[in-house]
C-alpha cells in the first residue's frame, strides 16, 4: 500500500488529467507517480515541464540516454 492516496480519475484536475491522457497515450497506462504527483498542481507543472524539458535533450546520444534511464531506473528498482 502506497503512503500516499493514488488519485482515482475522478479525482484528478483539469492539468491532472491531461497529463493522464498524453501517458496513456505515450505509455499505454497512467503511471501512479502521476497519480500520486496530481496532489498538487504546482508540483505536477514543475515535473511536467521537466519531463518535457528531458525528452527535448538532443545534447546527449540517445543511446547514452537510455542506459542512464535504466541505470537509474534499476538503482531506485523502477519498474519503468
Amino acid at each position: 500500500m502506497p503512503r500516499i492516496r493514488l488519485l482515482p480519475d475522478r479525482e484528478l484536475g483539469l492539468l491532472a488529467r491531461f497529463a493522464a491522457w498524453w501517458s496513456k497515450r505515450k505509455l499505454g497506462k497512467v503511471p501512479g507517480p502521476l497519480r500520486v504527483v496530481a496532489h498538487s498542481s504546482a508540483l505536477l507543472r514543475a515535473v511536467g515541464g521537466f519531463e518535457f524539458a528531458a525528452e527535448k535533450l538532443t545534447k546527449v546520444d540517445p543511446k547514452i540516454m537510455c542506459l542512464a534511464s535504466l541505470r537509474t531506473s534499476t538503482l531506485v528498482g523502477c519498474p519503468f
